[in-house]
C-alpha cells in the first residue's frame, strides 16, 4: 500500500515513474483488492488516455508484473534451499521408484544381464534392452538414456561405470554419475533415482561408492539444475547404512 500511495503522490514527477510504482504496489496485493484498485485507477481520464494511446490495459501490465513477482519468489526459494535437502535415501526396489528417471548400473556395451540391470530389464520389459542395442557401445564414464518401458519411471539412464566383465573404477563411477545427471538435465527432469553403482559384480567398495556418488550429486545440485529431488534407492541394509553415514557427513 505504501508503494501505491507513493505512486499517487509522486506520479506527476515524473508520471511514468509514478505509474510503475503504482503497478508494483498493485502486484503485491491480493486479487480482490487488486481488481478494485485497477478499476478505480481506470476512472481517471489520464489513465484512460494512456490505455487508449498505448492500447495496453492496466490489468494486463499488473498481471505481467504479478507473474514476475511469483517467478522471483520461486527463484528465491530455490536459491535458499540447501542442496543436501534435495537428496533422499531409502532402502528398496529401484524398479518401483516413482520418479522421472531411474539409473541403471550399466556396462559400456549396454548389455543388461544380472544385478540392477537384470531387475530393470525384467520389470521394464523388452523395449529397454532393444533401445540399448540400437544405441550400442558408449564410452566408459558416459551415460545413455532409453525409455522406461513398463516402469513407473519414464526413462532409464544407463551409467557406464565398467566394461563387461571388468571392475568399476572411482574415475568412471564419478563420471558416469555426473553424466547421468547431465542426461536428466537435457530432458529437464525433476526427479531421478540412483542405485549404488558398481558395488555388485563390478566390486567397488560400498562406503567409497557412497562418498563418490553423494559428493558428485551434491556438487551438481549446487549449480543451476532442473532437479528437485535425487533419490538413492538402495538394495539391502548394508548399502542404506553406508550411504546414510556418508550423507550425514555432507
Amino acid at each position: 500500500m505504501t508503494l501505491i500511495l507513493a505512486g499517487i503522490v509522486f506520479g506527476p514527477l515524473p508520471f511514468v515513474q509514478g505509474v510503475l510504482m503504482v503497478l508494483v504496489g498493485l502486484a503485491v496485493l491480493d486479487f480482490k483488492k487488486k481488481e478494485k484498485l485497477v478499476n478505480w485507477f481506470r476512472s481517471f481520464r489520464l489513465v484512460q488516455k494512456v490505455e487508449s494511446v498505448t492500447r495496453v490495459k492496466l490489468s494486463s501490465i499488473v498481471h505481467k508484473i504479478d507473474g514476475f513477482f511469483h517467478w522471483l519468489e520461486g527463484r528465491k526459494g530455490e536459491q535458499g534451499m540447501n542442496p543436501k535437502d534435495k537428496i533422499h535415501l531409502s532402502e528398496g526396489d529401484i524398479t518401483k521408484a516413482e520418479v522421472d528417471a531411474i539409473v541403471n548400473a550399466a556396462n559400456n556395451d549396454l548389455q543388461m544381464g544380472g544385478g540392477v540391470a537384470g531387475a530393470i530389464r525384467r520389470a521394464g520389459g523388452p523395449a529397454i534392452p532393444e533401445e540399448c542395442d540400437k544405441i550400442g557401445r558408449i564410452p566408459l564414464g558416459e551415460a545413455a538414456m532409453t525409455t522406461g518401458g513398463n516402469l513407473k519411471a519414464k526413462y532409464v539412464i544407463h551409467a557406464a561405470s565398467m566394461r563387461l566383465g571388468e571392475k568399476t573404477t572411482e574415475e568412471n563411477l564419478a563420471a558416469s554419475t555426473k553424466n547421468s545427471l547431465v542426461r536428466s538435465e537435457e530432458k529437464g527432469l525433476k526427479s531421478i533415482a540412483f542405485p549404488a553403482i558398481g558395488t555388485g559384480i563390478a566390486g567397488f567398495p560400498m562406503d567409497r561408492c557412497a562418498q563418490v556418488m553423494l559428493r558428485t550429486v551434491l556438487d551438481h545440485l549446487k549449480g543451476k539444475t532442473s532437479l528437485e529431488a535425487v533419490h538413492f534407492v538402495l538394495f539391502g541394509k548394508e548399502a542404506y547404512e553406508a550411504f546414510k553415514t556418508e550423507w550425514e557427513k555432507l
